[in-house]
């Protein structure tokens, strides 16, 4: 199972995370574009460490709001959807290509995940659009019964989906992320995190109440941006590898 991370999500003098020390310990950075996070310079250094320590790169693309981190709800049309998301891997693109890699999938990020799990219109138009690109992506979509419709649509045009599960994120039980408002949403206890990694490997979370919710995951996330993100990561690294 491979490890993903949510990098590159400074902006300016402004840093966000320990990408550096996190790279080491992960297999796939999905890099802000510009949107949510990031900026030209920090999207550059980013995908130079990520080549240099073998690192595949995505991504991460969110809705044009760097005052609330891409997680508010944006009212937009589809196709303003798809002209956000080809404008960053765009972006993207070009500072990757200039150092002879080139990112390999899309990852939504926050308000802009949420969507394209739900509002199932959208995300067939996106995925209409993206196809047409020569080098087509592939998609990190959610794990599990919150996913599979999502999933689905994507595979039917052809899209390899990346399903994901969340190392550091309480679940629901209808296998959405716990709304990070709410309490304990956000794993920030090793023991805990690790106790979660088990039952992911084994595909099955028991959550509070004894209610079963199966998650088949291919790669697991840890947040760049949570308290105690490196030792979560190598916690996590050394789960995996035993």
């Amino acid at each position: 199972m491979l490890i993903n991370c949510d990098l590159g999500e400074g902006f300016g003098s402004w840093k966000m995370g320990p990408d550096l020390e996190l790279l080491p310990l992960i297999d796939l950075a999905n890099i802000a574009c510009g949107f949510h996070a990031g900026d030209a310079h920090i999207m550059r250094a980013t995908v130079t460490a990520a080549k240099r320590h073998g690192v595949r790169i995505g991504a991460h693309v969110g809705y044009p709001d760097l005052a609330g981190f891409g997680r508010r709800a944006m009212p937009s049309t589809a196709q303003e959807v798809v002209d956000w998301t080809l404008y960053q891997w765009g972006a993207l693109g070009g500072i990757a290509r200039q150092q002879h890699i080139m990112p390999e999938y899309i990852k939504p990020h926050g308000a802009l995940y949420h969507r394209l799990h739900q509002d199932i219109p959208t995300l067939d138009h996106w995925c209409q659009a993206l196809k047409g690109l020569p080098d087509r992506p592939a998609l990190m979509l959610m794990a599990g019964p919150a996913g599979s419709v999502a999933r689905e649509c994507a595979e039917s045009h052809g899209f390899f989906v990346i399903a994901e599960a969340f190392a550091d994120r309480a679940y629901d039980p209808s296998g959405q992320l716990r709304a990070r408002h709410l309490p304990n949403a956000v794993l920030d206890d090793g023991d805990a995190m690790e106790q979660q990694v088990r039952a992911l490997q084994m595909g099955v979370l028991t959550l509070d109440g004894g209610v079963e919710l199966g998650l088949s995951a291919q790669t697991l996330c840890i947040h760049g941006d949570s308290s105690g993100a490196l030792d979560m990561a190598s916690r996590l690294r050394a789960v995996l590898s035993t």
